[in-house]
């Protein structure tokens, strides 16, 4: 299969799925590969985990939202606000492209819009530098329906429950080498005791030094 299927392959199979899936989650915010072409070219392909975007919505929202039978679907794929800045370095590091950085001073300092550019220049630059960097990545949020400012447990345990096929067939899509659960613990407790039932889990010790001159 040539390059420019595997990428057509990815994003129509992306859509596929979240045409599906939206018929149970609602509004639906998509998610996934960014640059199916950038993620094809990367050696190691990696998948974020998160919980679920904030849209602002209280638990009561959110239930109106879904009882309302919308299956609206909202492209979410193009959108890396400075929210993301800090999982496009960490990307840009795991998965370096043409950049070679010395220190974390120097990847810093390449997220660093011009002082010179105007609010909006800013903005649209830091969304374009971070989708370059999540690019080469895959960024899946386990709640595709809208979220509050808090995280609520128990509902996202729920979701997460209900929805289990539909994750492991858009982890499938990507086929990563890694998925890396992003902040706390919950998203651990999700894969051992909901998404991977019985997982063999292998512990390491490894120790990271940096340098902050």
């Amino acid at each position: 299969m040539n390059s420019k299927n595997e990428e057509r392959d990815i994003r129509k199979a992306e859509d596929s799925l979240f045409k599906e899936w939206a018929l149970r989650r609602h509004p639906f915010a998509t998610d996934g590969c960014a640059d199916p072409k950038m993620y094809r070219k990367s050696q190691q392909k990696i998948v974020f985990v998160l919980k679920e975007r904030n849209w602002g919505h209280t638990i009561e929202d959110q239930r109106e939202l879904q009882a309302g039978g919308c299956t609206e679907i909202v492209e979410e794929r193009d959108i890396f606000n400075s929210w993301w800045t800090l999982m496009a370095k960490w990307a840009e590091v795991l998965l370096p492209n043409q950049n070679t950085y010395e220190s974390w001073q120097q990847v810093q300092k390449s997220f660093m819009p011009s002082p010179k550019m105007t609010a909006e220049e800013r903005n649209k630059w830091i969304n374009e530098r971070n989708k370059e960097a999540l690019g080469k990545c895959a960024c899946i949020q386990l709640k595709k329906a809208p979220g509050g400012g808090e995280l609520n447990k128990e509902d996202l345990f729920t979701v997460v429950k209900q929805d289990k096929s539909f994750l492991l067939h858009q982890f499938s899509i990507y086929s990563p080498h890694f998925i890396v659960s992003c902040g706390s613990n919950d998203n651990w407790s999700i894969f051992t005791r909901i998404l991977f039932e019985n997982p063999k889990i292998n512990q390491t010790m490894a120790l990271i030094t940096s340098s902050c001159s």
